[in-house]
């Protein structure tokens, strides 16, 4: 066999490295449903549903974008929203920035369904404004929101990658995440009631 021969088969025959991205449930180097590896300098704190909102140690992330937030179950720290955020001080910049990631994410996910809120980036509306696209069994949702921010920032635009609310991945998730809850709740009431004095109660 000629070395030119023998070059083609080997290049036939050489794996194919595919790149994973939203369509695989990836995005800003995280996956869903992955586990989060939780460490000493780990800055994290509860979300409003319960479970535990994390400060991304190592994102892989456009310059642009401030942060990477992934929000996890309590015990497993198991991935169910990986956002991506930026904050600015003027809302125009901020609708700007929200409409280049919308055009950026079209861009790059064309089969992607737009459900709503196209208009609402392109004009000046009450806030929150959202924009979903979907992909089963995923959704990138890009938020525009006022917040409560004391640093001259108010106006946060976050990407943020879910499964779709009626997808079989979000049910088993929630269902992980209530019941990663309720054992704390319980871990937490017995050790209040191991450490107290329950003389006469």
């Amino acid at each position: 066999m000629s070395i030119a021969a023998w070059l083609l088969c080997a290049i036939a025959s050489a794996p194919v490295t595919v790149i994973a991205d939203a369509n695989d449930g990836e995005f800003m180097g995280y996956r869903l449903n992955d586990r989060y590896l939780i460490s000493e300098a780990t800055r994290s704190g509860p979300s409003l549903s319960g479970n535990l909102v994390v400060i991304a140690e190592n994102p892989l992330m456009p310059a642009d974008m401030g942060m990477v937030r992934v929000t996890t179950t309590l015990e497993t720290h198991t991935i169910g929203f990986i956002e991506a955020s930026q904050d600015f001080s003027d809302e125009s910049a901020a609708r700007d920035f929200a409409r280049k990631y919308y055009n950026l994410l079209h861009a790059k996910y064309p089969e992607w369904r737009i459900e709503t809120g196209k208009i609402q980036l392109n004009e000046k509306t009450l806030m929150p404004t959202a924009l979903n696209m979907d992909r089963w069994p995923y959704t990138i949702r890009i938020k525009l929101t006022e917040t409560e921010a004391q640093d001259g920032r108010p106006f946060r635009v976050s990407v943020t990658l879910r499964y779709l609310f009626d997808s079989p991945e979000r049910t088993a998730w929630n269902k992980l995440a209530r019941a990663e809850q309720s054992e704390q709740q319980q871990a937490d009431q017995e050790k209040l009631i191991e450490n107290a004095d329950t003389r006469g109660l």
